[in-house]
């Protein structure tokens, strides 16, 4: 079987849970072919699928959010302007994809969440599948008109099936929804890590990422009083450009981040489901960035206070943190460790299914 994967071009979260996915369809399947149709982290996925049976296309898919750099919201006017060079270009890409898919005698498309692939595959009668924990079309609803935003909502209606994941936005609690999976962790790996870093047990880690399409030094910069709280160690993502002796960053050739996560007792970042998902399942304390223009950040928050997995802060307050003592005790206090067992097994199910019928 021959698959084209297409994977948004927003940040590493699609490319993470994707990689997870394409680790457990590999192990399962020996006669299958994927070609990752990405642009944005290609070097990453090129770097985490060493496996003969990938091959890989630069594509730019989704451009996905624009932000404000200050305050991390929604830059709305920006967004506008990217959704209309997506109706200009949108039948021409199309064309481009139908072109592509027979070229290469695809049998399955899958998609999180490029809706211009779903279309191609539409047209030619070629099964797709969607996987994610929202629709594009879902988060720009209070951005775009919904005489525009018709289009793509009509795009994404010709999926063959879709895998909702937890947290997914307007959705019916009545329907099936994947708990939270990430890349497998290496416990080996982790102690390593520790080891590295030399972390005593008197130690508190923190690991703190906003993602890789966002500037952090509006939030935190050397100086911040953060860095020189005493007993505490913090990593950072590979381009955060923080020195401090406290601050230990990933290093950029490293793709198995989830094992960095895994090493923390405390992970700040923004509610992306595939960090969220690391640190569920690397039983990190999940200290999340509030951003109320966000529809599918606020969808997966929900989730997550109904369970007490996370306690949520606005970007003023996180620049205030200090972990002394007293916030430590408070934090596991409040904050619940998930009890994550393989989930990512019942995601793998499904999707097999589907790719059988």
């Amino acid at each position: 079987m021959k698959i084209a994967y297409y994977i948004s071009d927003y940040g590493y979260g699609h490319a993470t849970r994707s990689v997870a996915i394409i680790r457990e369809l590999l192990k399962n399947n020996k006669n299958l072919n994927i070609i990752i149709c990405h642009s944005f982290a290609q070097r990453f996925l090129k770097e985490s699928l060493k496996d003969s049976r990938v091959i890989f296309r630069t594509l730019e898919t989704d451009v996905g959010y624009i932000l404000s750099p200050h305050t991390l919201e929604l830059d709305h006017l920006k967004i506008q302007e990217m959704y209309e060079e997506y109706l200009i270009n949108r039948k021409r890409k199309i064309k481009d994809e139908s072109y592509f898919l027979t070229e290469q005698n695809i049998d399955y498309v899958i998609s999180d969440i490029y809706p211009t692939a779903i279309e191609a595959a539409y047209d030619l009668n070629i099964p797709s599948i969607g996987i994610s924990n929202f629709l594009w079309s879902d988060v720009y609803k209070n951005i775009i008109s919904n005489s525009k935003l018709k289009i793509m909502r009509d795009a994404y209606a010709k999926m063959t099936h879709y895998l909702r994941l937890e947290g997914q936005i307007n959705s019916n609690d009545y329907l099936e929804k994947h708990d939270f999976f990430s890349r497998e962790i290496d416990h080996s790996e982790v102690e390593k890590i520790k080891f590295h870093l030399k972390v005593t047990s008197s130690d508190t880690v923190v690991f703190y990422g906003l993602g890789m399409k966002v500037d952090h030094s509006n939030q935190f910069d050397n100086n911040s009083p953060l860095w020189s709280t005493e007993g505490c160690k913090f990593i950072v993502s590979s381009h955060v450009d923080i020195n401090h002796p406290n601050v230990f960053r990933i290093p950029y050739d490293y793709t198995e981040t989830q094992n960095y996560i895994a090493a923390s007792d405390f992970t700040i970042t923004k509610p992306g489901w595939s960090t969220i998902s690391e640190a569920l399942n690397g039983s990190s304390r999940l200290m999340l960035l509030n951003r109320n223009s966000f529809l599918e950040d606020q969808s997966t928050i929900k989730v997550l206070k109904n369970s007490n997995y996370c306690n949520v802060y606005s970007v003023k307050e996180l620049s205030k943190l200090q972990f002394d003592q007293k916030l430590i005790n408070q934090l596991k206090k409040q904050i619940q460790l998930k009890d994550t067992k393989k989930t990512i097994d019942f995601c793998i199910e499904e999707l097999q299914k589907k790719l059988k019928r």
